[in-house]
């Protein structure tokens, strides 16, 4: 077991990331969100270059097989993005403006 390494599930916007590289930690991030992602890798390319980062753009879900995920993106409120379609509807409901984009994940 290697206790110099965190596994950020849920990259978001790499607060939790940046906490963990501050204390000498190598990271392996998580995220689903390709513009979380975009971004993260631009804002750590450093700690991404030095190895000490690694940064996955994929999504993890309960659906087993080897077809395609869908990745609902809140375009308005990146922390409300999942791969359950349902929570896209519950959430929207009250917020009629929300748009939401769809991403596609192949295993």
């Amino acid at each position: 077991m290697d206790r110099n390494l965190i596994f950020d599930l849920g990259f978001h916007n790499g607060s939790d990331t940046r906490f963990y590289l501050g204390k000498g930690f190598r990271v392996i991030a998580l995220e689903a969100n390709p513009d979380l992602v975009e971004k993260g890798a631009q804002d750590f390319q450093k700690e991404i270059e030095s190895g000490q980062l690694t940064l996955v753009n994929r999504a993890i879900t309960a659906q087993t097989g080897a077809g395609p995920v869908s990745f609902y993106v809140n375009d308005e409120k990146d922390d409300w993005s999942s791969t359950r379609k349902d929570w896209r509807r519950r959430v929207a409901m009250p917020r009629a403006k929300s748009r939401w984009s769809l991403s596609l994940w192949t295993r």
